[in-house]
C-alpha cells in the first residue's frame, strides 16, 4: 500500500506561510513610542510656527510707525490735582519766571524765564537789593524797558564793611555808583539794546546778576 507523503507537507506549508505573514506584519506595524515621538514632533513644529507668526505681529507693529497709538484720558480728578500742584509749584518760582512744560515731557513743569517789560505802579520793571544780595539775580526783558534797582539792605556794613551797595555792569556799561542803606535809594537804566547783561556789586564781587533783553 502506497504512502501519501503529500498529505503530510502541506499542513507545514501552511504553518510556515502564516509565520512569514505575522513576521512581515510585525515588522511594518510602529510601535507605540514611536507614534507618541512624531505626534510631539508634530506639536512642536505647529506651537513653532504659532510663535514665529506671533513675532510677525510684533515687528509689524514695532516697523510700522503709522500705527496709531491710543493715549488713555485721564480722570477728571486727576485733571484737577496736577493744575493744583501746577499752581503750587508756580508760586515757588523767583520773580521773573513762571512754570512751564518742557517740549520733551508736556507732564514736567520747570520754571522759565518770562519777558518782562514796562508796566506798573511806576511804569517799569523793579529789582530790589536786600541782605547782601540781588533778589533777583537774572530776568528777561523786552527792549525798551526799564529796569530800576532799590536799595532796601539795612545790614550794609554793620560788620565794618561799606555801607553801600553799586550795581555795575561788567563791560561799563552801566554804573550806579554808590547806593547807602540811608534811605530808599535806587538807580535805573534803560535796556536799548539785545543781548545779556551780567552785572555785579564791586565792593561784594558774590554779588552778580543777569538782564537779558529781546526783540519781542
Amino acid at each position: 500500500m502506497e504512502s501519501k507523503k503529500g498529505n503530510f507537507n502541506f499542513p507545514i506549508i501552511i504553518i510556515i506561510f502564516a509565520v512569514a505573514i505575522g513576521i512581515l506584519f510585525l515588522f511594518n506595524t510602529p510601535a507605540p513610542v514611536e507614534l507618541n515621538v512624531e505626534e510631539n514632533i508634530e506639536d512642536i513644529e505647529e506651537k513653532e510656527e504659532n510663535v514665529k507668526e506671533e513675532d510677525v505681529k510684533v515687528e509689524e507693529i514695532e516697523i510700522n510707525p503709522d500705527i496709531p497709538v491710543v493715549e488713555p484720558e485721564l480722570p477728571e480728578i486727576v485733571e484737577e490735582i496736577i493744575q493744583e500742584e501746577v499752581r503750587r509749584i508756580n508760586e515757588d518760582c523767583p520773580f521773573g519766571k513762571e512754570l512751564r512744560s518742557t517740549p520733551e515731557n508736556p507732564m514736567t513743569y520747570t520754571c522759565k524765564l518770562i519777558t518782562l517789560e514796562n508796566g506798573g505802579q511806576f511804569g517799569d520793571v523793579r529789582l530790589s537789593i536786600n541782605n547782601g544780595e540781588f533778589e533777583q539775580p537774572e530776568i528777561q526783558v523786552k527792549k525798551g524797558t526799564t529796569v530800576t534797582w532799590v536799595m532796601r539792605d539795612k545790614t550794609a556794613g554793620a560788620g565794618g564793611d561799606v555801607p553801600y551797595h553799586q550795581v555795575s555792569s561788567i563791560d561799563g556799561l552801566f554804573d550806579s555808583g554808590e547806593l547807602f542803606v540811608s534811605g530808599e535809594n535806587k538807580f535805573s537804566y534803560v535796556f536799548d539794546e539785545v543781548g545779556e547783561f551780567e552785572y555785579n556789586c564791586p565792593p561784594h564781587p558774590w554779588m552778580v546778576g543777569k538782564i537779558i533783553v529781546v526783540d519781542e
